[in-house]
């Protein structure tokens, strides 16, 4: 395999296990555009990894240079230790079983909560009772 395909490989494992298959959550991680991201696995458009880019993600990730041309390097153990911490008391596990509507529906409640929290701080409002 060369080395293109095996970045691409390596990449899209970490873009299944780290950040749930979505394209723009790992845009967002190496600080790229959604549409840079989407070219590098897309077969009509495609566009390669080269060398700066490939440096770019792993400095972004927290991964060793050259992790995504050698897979020993980086087990597949450590880039899923690499995800965020889990923020809430339901086991990740759990909300991974749910199907998408429902996965969208409590995102989508989670985003209209955050954003009340935050109005309310930026009021003033945002301190502890007691």
């Amino acid at each position: 395999m060369d080395v293109f395909k095996q970045r691409e490989a390596i990449l899209g494992d970490i873009l299944r296990r780290r950040f749930d298959g979505k394209k723009a959550a790992l845009a967002n991680a190496i600080d790229v555009s959604p549409s840079t991201v989407s070219r590098w696995f897309s077969r009509r458009n495609h566009k390669n990894i080269g060398e700066d880019n490939a440096r770019h993600i792993e400095s972004k990730l927290g991964l060793s240079p050259g992790a995504l041309v050698a897979p020993g390097r980086e087990t597949s153990a450590q880039i899923i230790a690499l995800q965020p911490p889990w923020p809430f008391s339901v086991a990740r596990e759990r909300f991974e079983r749910l199907p998408p509507f429902m996965k969208g529906k409590i995102e989508g409640y989670i985003e209209a909560t955050v954003q009340r929290f935050e109005a309310e701080a930026n009021q003033g409002r945002g301190k502890q009772p007691g």
